[in-house]
């Protein structure tokens, strides 16, 4: 009667490390393939600002100067994880441009509120913070992407834009997969953008101005050809376009390296048709090579994680589990 006991504990306790294992490997490792709550992460970029407006020497009429060109910039993206309710997060990015000196160019603080699996835009579901609409990829891949093309939001154009896969690639010593985006000319409608871009100008200094842009000739004989037609002041608009180009670990979600090209240019309109004339803001970066090893070590750890936690545990336990049912069923037969 004793060995009856016996052999039915033993086999309890091998189905209970079993179920324990599909637990771990279904359940809490399917929770741990998200988002995280605690993120505090930097990345860092380098390149050129090949082309901005001086917004001092506009006002100035300084018209010499009114551009600045081929500036090497230093570039951080700082990411917090601020809230979080069930599969949804809001995030915060706060990116800044700087300068040769580290004196600030450009900074824009952002908040996303996106589904923590996906990483698609959601609504906005939290009452401190103010998250504008947007559809597709937020602003990272999804964890544990596919080989397929996706849909990312285009801030500047408040629209999305195809991200197309491109193939694998060994990229800081990781299997990557590529992926690539190009969004053509088109105006710009964010007023966050809009609000730091004058709106118009007098026609008399555009006039002057139309002189030093050294503009191709095509373009010079559209502005020649619609001078004469526009008001006082001039209204102005804006077309954004980049090229863009990722190498994200799969398993994670993660950008190990990002070569963008963005530029905004200041347009006039015309017929009902935008001619864009020349770029007010045209910048390419890169990650450093600092910040592709970071992100190679992030997202190595957390695969080694999830291999952990996910394969080897879990079959170990199984087979440990599986070796006690088959003990228990032993002694009870004996």
């Amino acid at each position: 009667m004793r060995g009856k006991r016996v052999g039915i504990a033993v086999l309890v306790v091998g189905l209970v490390v079993i179920i324990a294992a599909l637990v771990l490997k279904f359940s809490v490792v399917e929770g741990m393939k998200q988002w995280p709550d605690d993120v505090d992460t930097t990345r860092y970029y380098e390149g050129t600002l090949n082309t901005m407006l001086n917004a001092e020497a506009l006002a100035t009429m300084d018209l010499m100067n009114i551009f600045l060109h081929d500036v090497p910039v230093d570039i951080s993206r700082h990411y917090t994880t601020e809230e979080t309710d069930g599969n949804k997060a809001i995030v915060r990015e706060i990116i800044v441009v700087s300068g040769p000196d580290e004196e600030t160019i450009l900074s824009t603080d952002k908040y996303y509120a996106i589904h923590r699996k996906n990483l698609e835009a959601v609504s906005d579901f939290s009452d401190e913070y103010d998250v504008p609409h947007r559809e597709g990829l937020a602003f990272q891949f999804p964890i544990g992407g596919g080989k397929k093309d996706y849909v990312r939001w285009v801030g500047d154009l408040q629209d999305t834009s195809d991200v197309f896969y491109k193939g694998e690639e060994e990229h800081g010593g990781l299997n990557t997969y590529v992926f690539e985006s190009v969004v053509e000319p088109a105006e710009i409608v964010d007023p966050n953008v809009l609000a730091v871009l004058p709106s118009e100008l007098p026609f008399m200094l555009l006039s002057m101005l139309a002189q030093t842009l050294d503009l191709p000739a095509e373009k010079q004989a559209a502005l020649d050809a619609i001078l004469p037609t526009l008001p006082d002041p001039v209204p102005l608009k804006y077309v954004y376009e980049y090229e863009a180009k990722y190498w994200v670990e799969p398993t994670t979600g993660m950008n190990i390296d990002v070569q963008r090209h963005e530029v905004r240019s200041v347009a006039l309109e015309a017929g009902g048709q935008l001619i864009p004339l020349v770029a007010v803001f045209d910048i390419e970066y890169e990650a450093t090579e600092a910040s592709i090893e970071e992100a190679v070590e992030d997202a190595q750890e957390i695969k080694d994680a999830l291999t952990l936690w996910g394969s080897t545990i879990p079959y170990v336990l199984i087979v440990v589990g599986l070796m006690l049912v088959g003990l228990g069923l032993v002694i009870l037969r004996r």
